[in-house]
C-alpha cells in the first residue's frame, strides 16, 4: 500500500521524527511511503503520488492549518481514507466532531498504525482496533511499547529526499528514551501519566547498543558532522547507562553534540561524563525567575539557586548552553518578565530564546488559566495563537503589555547579549510600534550565535546561501503571520 504522510513544514529545527518512524514501520512491512508539504502544493502532491491512506501528525498550533487542508482533501478526494494522530487529537476529543478524518489515533500509534495498514489493505473497516477512534467512543489503550530496540531504525530518506536544506544541514537527530518524568504544566506529559496508568513503565530508554548503532549508520549514509539528541531529558540521573554511553559514544561516533537537560539533575559528575563523551552544547530552561510562578504555576520545582549551579557548571565546563524562557505568564507583570531577561544575564547562556505562553487545550496550565479568570473557556482554536512568538490570549494584560511582550521576545536575545543594550531594549524600545527591523535583529541574533556557539557546524559558501534563505523564508513567513 501506499502511503502518504501530510506534514505542516520540514524545517531546520528538527526532522519529524514521529513520522520517520512510522515511516520505517510502514517499509519494514512492505508498504511504500511518501510525504507532502502543507507550505506547497500538497493537493497536487496527493493526486500524483495517488496513496491508499493519507497519515497527519498534528500539534495543537497545527490544527486550523489541518482543518482546513483536510476540508481541501476531502472535496478533492472523498474516498480517499485519512488518519489523523498526535498529540492534539490525543488530548483534545473535540477535534473528533469536526475534523474531515475517517479515524484518529490516540497516544502511542505505532502498532496501530500497522493495524490500519493491514485492515486497509484486506479492505476491512478499522472499528476496535487499540487506540484508533473511529466515532465518538473512547479508544481501548494498547500497553507503551517497552523494548525500544524492536523498533526499526528511523527513515531518513523519506525526510532528506524531499528537503535538500535537511540533507545538507550536517545535524543529524537521534532519540534515547520515550515519556517524561515531569509534569510541567505547559506539556501533555501529566496527561500522559495518567492516560497510561497501569499500562506499562511511561519512561523507557533505548539500549546503548541499539542507539550508537543507529548512529554508525547514518554517518555512513549521510553527511554528519553534528548530533543532536531530542529527549525530552537526556540525562534523568547518573547511572550504568549513561556510563556506558559515554564511553561507546566517544569510541564509536566521536561527533560534537546537543542534548536537552533539566537543572535538578545536574552536577559536577554528569557535566564530567558529557563533556568527555563529547558534549558541546545543551538546552536547559530557565523559563522565569519568579520561583513562585515557576512551582505554582508552571510546576517545574527547581529553584533560582539551582538553575545558578547548573548553567555555571556547564559555562566552567565549557558547555554552551541554549535556554528557553516564558514571557507573559498567567498573572506575571512587565516587571516579571524583566527579571527574567536580567536573570539571564546572570547565568550566561550562550543564547537564551524567548516565547510568549501559549496554554493549549488539554494542559494544565490552560486549565489554571479558564479557573483563575485569565482566559475564556469557550475559546475556539481559530482564536488562538499558530506561534509562540504572537500576542497574549490571555485577558489579563492590557493590549500595551502584550505589545511590550511580543517586542521583548524579539529584542530579549540582543539585550542579554549585549548587556550595554540592556536597559535601552527593556525600558523603553520594547513600548516602541513592533516593526520589521526588530524581526530582523531577532533573526540575525539567533541565527548567528545557534552556528557559533550550539552548532557549530561548518559550511561552504553554497551551504549558506541555501540555508540562510531557507531560515530567512520561515522567518518571513511567520512575520507575515503576525500581521
Amino acid at each position: 500500500m501506499k502511503v502518504m504522510f501530510l506534514i505542516r513544514r520540514l524545517s531546520l529545527e528538527g526532522e519529524p521524527m514521529g513520522v520517520m518512524q512510522l515511516s520505517a514501520l510502514a517499509k519494514a512491512a512492505g508498504h511504500d511511503t511518501a510525504i507532502a508539504l502543507l507550505e506547497k502544493d500538497f493537493l497536487a502532491a496527493i493526486k500524483k503520488y495517488a496513496p491508499g491512506l493519507l497519515a497527519v501528525s498534528m500539534m495543537s498550533n497545527d490544527y486550523v492549518l489541518f482543518r482546513r487542508a483536510l476540508d481541501k482533501v476531502r472535496a478533492q478526494h472523498p474516498r480517499l481514507p485519512i488518519i489523523v494522530g498526535g498529540p492534539h487529537p490525543t488530548f483534545v476529543p473535540a477535534t473528533i466532531e469536526n475534523m474531515a478524518a475517517d479515524a484518529f489515533c490516540v497516544g502511542e500509534g505505532d502498532q496501530a498504525f500497522l493495524d490500519v495498514l493491514d485492515r486497509l489493505e484486506k479492505q476491512q473497516d478499522l472499528e476496535g482496533i487499540p487506540n484508533i477512534i473511529t466515532s465518538n467512543r473512547p479508544a481501548e489503550l494498547r500497553p507503551l511499547i517497552q523494548d525500544l530496540d524492536s523498533l526499526p531504525f528511523l527513515d531518513r530518506r523519506i525526510v532528506y529526499e524531499n528537503s535538500l536544506p535537511l540533507k545538507r544541514f550536517a545535524m543529524r537527530s537521534f532519540y534515547t528514551t520515550r515519556g517524561c518524568p515531569f509534569q510541567c504544566t505547559y506539556c501533555f506529559n501529566h496527561a500522559d501519566k495518567k492516560m497510561y496508568r497501569g499500562k506499562g513503565s511511561l519512561v523507557r530508554r533505548r539500549s546503548v547498543e541499539g542507539v550508537i548503532s543507529e548512529m554508525e549508520q547514518v554517518r555512513r549514509d549521510y553527511d554528519c558532522q553534528f548530533v543532536r539528541i531530542s529527549d525530552d531529558s537526556f540525562v534523568l540521573r547518573q547511572d550504568q547507562w549513561l556510563e556506558d554511553f559515554a564511553r561507546a559514544y566517544r569510541r564509536r561516533v566521536g561527533l560534537p553534540f546537543y542534548c536537552l537537560m533539566r537543572a535538578e539533575v545536574v552536577t559536577e559528575d554528569v557535566v564530567k561524563l558529557l563533556k568527555e563523551a563529547g558534549c558541546v552544547s545543551v538546552c536547559m530552561s530557565i523559563e522565569t525567575a519568579n520561583q513562585k510562578t515557576r512551582r505554582e504555576v508552571l510546576c517545574r520545582n527547581g529553584s533560582n539557586d539551582t538553575l545558578i549551579r547548573a548553567f555555571d557548571l556547564f559555562n566552567q565546563a565549557g558547555i554552551n548552553i541554549y535556554t528557553n524562557n516564558m514571557l507573559g505568564l498567567p498573572g506575571s507583570t512587565i516587571e516579571d518578565d524583566i527579571a527574567t531577561l536580567r536573570f539571564n544575564l546572570r547565568c550566561r547562556p550562550a543564547y537564551c530564546h524567548f516565547s510568549i505562553c501559549v496554554p493549549f487545550p488539554g494542559t494544565n496550565i490552560f486549565k489554571y488559566c479558564v479557573e483563575h479568570g485569565y482566559l475564556d473557556p469557550g475559546i475556539s482554536l481559530e482564536q488562538m495563537n499558530e506561534s509562540t512568538l504572537q500576542t497574549s490570549m490571555l485577558d489579563c494584560f492590557s493590549e500595551r503589555e502584550k505589545a511590550a511582550q511580543l517586542n521583548l521576545a524579539m529584542l530579549g536575545p540582543d539585550a542579554v547579549h549585549f548587556p550595554g543594550l540592556f536597559d535601552l531594549i527593556t525600558q523603553k524600545m520594547i513600548y516602541w510600534p513592533h516593526n520589521v527591523l526588530f524581526g530582523l535583529a531577532h533573526y540575525l541574533t539567533k541565527n548567528y550565535l545557534f552556528k557559533k556557539k550550539i552548532v557549530p557546524i561548518k559550511f561552504r559558501a553554497a551551504d549558506y546561501l541555501m540555508l540562510g534563505l531557507s531560515q530567512l523564508k520561515t522567518e518571513v513567513a511567520q512575520l507575515m503571520r503576525r500581521k
